[in-house]
């Protein structure tokens, strides 16, 4: 499930806006353990497709954060759980109401698999920057700029005058 996600701002006279592209992994319970047992740390959204209002903001920053950490020597998975394929996700984590942030660490614990790991729930504001720093302070790895995305940008667009004008 490939995304965009997008920033504009004021470059050189122009309007930019910068669209950023990344996939984030899908999650299902097939997949679940294997993926945190690949991944010492990682960032679980659980949402549902029928939750719009709520989730609108957290699905938008989670996006922003996967996008700021999918960089070569980051070693954190942001992934994504739909609520339609993982009752028994929802179970196991008690996941009552959407949307959901889980932090799983397993580097703390022996055998340092993320998915025998009790994970941490975010409480904090549905934004990339408190999601960033919650992340951040948890992994000590820091997220790449929006704007240093290493080949994440996709496109840079001038938006002036009605017209757009989009460059690599």
């Amino acid at each position: 499930d490939h995304f965009f996600d997008s920033s504009v701002a004021a470059e050189g006279g122009w309007l930019v806006q910068i669209i950023f592209f990344s996939k984030m992994l899908q999650l299902i319970v097939d997949n679940f353990d294997l993926q945190l047992k690949a991944h010492p740390l990682a960032l679980i959204l659980f949402d549902a497709p029928w939750c719009t209002y709520h989730c609108h903001d957290m699905v938008a920053a989670v996006k922003r954060v996967a996008v700021s950490y999918d960089y070569e020597g980051s070693t954190i998975l942001v992934a994504r759980a739909s609520s339609d394929d993982n009752s028994e996700l929802l179970d196991r984590f008690g996941i009552e109401s959407f949307p959901q942030l889980l932090w799983f660490d397993g580097s703390m614990s022996w055998p340092f698999f993320a998915s025998e790991a009790a994970p941490v729930r975010y409480e904090g504001e549905p934004n990339f920057e408190a999601i960033a720093h919650f992340v951040e302070k948890r992994s000590g790895q820091a997220p790449r700029s929006a704007a240093s995305a290493d080949g994440k940008i996709g496109k840079r667009c001038a938006l002036g005058s009605g017209a757009r004008t989009c460059f690599a």
